[in-house]
């Protein structure tokens, strides 16, 4: 089944918004957890690009979709097995979904990796 043409082009079309309006919506969609970046780091990145999205007056988000925004955008070399761990709970249903930014960052932050030992 094709998409009608409004559909295909999607709902946040940039030659309808403003140059302002496309930057915070950019900004927003390119912040991502870099290789080096810490998780406060880019939590403040990520927060801003947040706040200069709302301040253009884009679309309202849902608390939770900035929340399951932010954790899609943490880094997965070192983020991987939270977000596997973490999916996992929700669909067992052993966690609730975390409602606000703050939630899931603190789990991010304080979620133990286990060190493997290498001997040279």
């Amino acid at each position: 089944m094709a998409a009608s043409g409004d559909e295909a082009q999607g709902s946040f079309h940039k030659q309808s918004r403003g140059s302002s309006e496309v930057s915070g919506l950019e900004s927003l969609a390119t912040t991502r957890q870099g290789a080096f970046k810490s998780i406060v780091v880019f939590k403040q990145r990520y927060t801003n690009a947040l706040k200069a999205y709302k301040d253009q007056k884009n679309p309202v988000m849902m608390p939770q979709d900035e929340v399951m925004d932010f954790f899609s955008k943490l880094d997965n070399a070192r983020y991987a097995e939270f977000k596997m761990n973490y999916i996992n709970g929700l669909q067992l249903k052993l966690c609730k979904p975390p409602v606000y930014l703050n939630e899931i960052f603190t789990l991010a932050n304080t979620f133990l990796k286990p060190k493997i030992p290498t001997y040279s």
